[in-house]
């Protein structure tokens, strides 16, 4: 039976559950010129819902014939359940304009979630591979702020999905690392997170020393001088704030500054010290000699 076609007032249609929680602006206003000088060529998909309907697919158009001020849109009106309707919207979203890698994992948790589905159902509505849903889904390992990063573009998802095999204090030592290491290439940033998590395995926060030494190897003259430039005017232990609670990790790092100077290791010293001073400004860490009152 062919699907019929009816014009429907827009105050009577509600917006579904998107799993698109971003709409460009310049993608929608493309859009609003070309129903401005084609028509729209595609109707809406809405399905029944209390007094009104509730769009299944076609969100966007909804979007740009609201702002064109249209009284009606044409719509396909389907008898659909929640499952039906979230697959249809799934594929709507993905066979036209990609979510953003946040919204896609989202949309396939929400899935698991709601309706039990597997990694290979998912990746059959929504058409990709069984490998994109199993590595989109691990984003949602990483800590709200970098989810943020991911979804914004700023962070791309070649150094955002190894980080998801850190905690959340790695994942922001791992932040910290790229935006003051320089540009570094994907390859090089996943050698430096398998450090992360060899120093996670074993409870500590990371072989900084070994680290320096590759990027020194790797970057030459300009990385060296960063660390030594900065380092010798860090502070190996810094002041006592007051606010601060114990943390495991700034022990590690308080420990391994003493061994590090003791052992006539300066350099080094000085950019543990460095990164120390940056986390425990950032509150990514508190400092341990903090006593509480």
């Amino acid at each position: 039976m062919v699907d019929q076609i009816s014009n429907i007032s827009l105050s009577q249609i509600q917006r579904g559950p998107n799993d698109r929680t971003v709409f460009d602006s310049i993608d929608l206003q493309e859009l609003i010129d070309s129903i401005q000088t084609y028509g729209l060529i595609q109707p809406i998909t809405v399905r029944p819902m209390g007094e009104g309907y509730e769009i299944v697919a076609g969100e966007r158009r909804f979007r740009a014939v609201q702002i064109l001020h249209w009284d009606a849109i044409p719509c396909i009106l389907k008898e659909l359940n929640d499952e039906d309707a979230s697959s249809i919207m799934l594929l709507e979203n993905m066979a036209r304009t990609d979510l953003n890698p946040m919204d896609e994992a989202r949309a396939y948790h929400s899935r698991q979630d709601r309706f039990g589905w597997t990694v290979d159902r998912i990746a059959q509505v929504a058409g990709v591979s069984v490998r994109r849903v199993r590595k989109t889904l691990t984003l949602l390992n990483l800590a709200d702020d970098i989810q943020a990063l991911v979804a914004s573009g700023q962070l791309s998802i070649s150094y955002a999905i190894p980080m998801t095999e850190l905690d959340p204090n790695r994942q922001h030592a791992a932040i910290r690392f790229l935006n003051t290491a320089g540009q570094i290439s994907p390859v090089t940033f996943k050698a430096f997170i398998a450090r992360l998590v060899e120093g996670q395995a074993q409870d500590t926060l990371f072989d900084l020393a070994d680290i320096y030494a590759a990027k020194v190897k790797e970057h030459q003259v300009e990385l060296q001088k960063r660390f030594v430039e900065v380092g010798q005017h860090a502070e190996a232990l810094p002041p006592i704030r007051v606010d601060m609670k114990t943390d495991n990790t700034a022990k590690i790092m308080l420990r391994w500054t003493k061994t590090l100077r003791e052992a006539g290791h300066t350099i080094e010293a000085d950019a543990v010290g460095m990164l120390y001073n940056a986390l425990i400004k950032s509150r990514w860490i508190y400092d341990p000699r903090v006593e509480e009152v």
